[in-house]
């Protein structure tokens, strides 16, 4: 009888044992999973904004570099790098609006369910990260524009 018992309760502490190193990190992921949901979108937004500022920028130096090839006047060649930038800076603007709001919504929700203040901190931190490189990209891409202009117009 109290070899059983020992047996038993042997078992019932290596499960206690077993549970105790594998409960936190499960409780922990699953805590996180809404905060790694927003995270992922407002980096979404972020890396399809910063592709999308280099395919504009890309593609209007092709234009301005073609308008100078074929003799543009530098007004057309002007116009092209205006409407280039005012394109990046759009579309920049629209998606840190978008992340602002995804942001606003995550925090919300992740403090209305009681989320760990690590977890929102985590939201907030990705949308200033993501902001910043919306922001760097745009200027990068202008600046590019600028020099493919400044370049023709000589």
């Amino acid at each position: 009888m109290f070899t059983s018992t020992l047996s038993q309760t042997l078992r019932f502490t290596l499960v206690a044992a077993i549970l105790a190193v594998i409960t936190p990190g499960a409780l922990a992921q699953s805590d996180t999973g809404p905060a790694r949901e927003c995270i992922d979108r407002v980096t979404a937004i972020a890396d399809r904004t910063v592709q999308a500022n280099r395919q504009t920028a890309t593609r209007t130096v092709a234009a301005i570099e073609e308008l100078d090839a074929n003799g543009a006047e530098n007004r057309q060649i002007v116009g092209t790098g205006r409407m280039g930038k005012a394109a990046i800076e759009r579309h920049s603007h629209a998606s840190i609006a978008r992340i602002h709001r995804v942001v606003s919504e995550c925090v919300r929700m992740l403090r209305d369910n009681d989320a760990p203040p690590e977890a929102i901190a985590a939201v907030i931190r990705a949308g200033e990260r993501a902001t910043g490189q919306i922001v760097t990209s745009a200027r990068h891409a202008k600046s590019r524009i600028g020099r493919a202009v400044a370049a023709a117009i000589e």
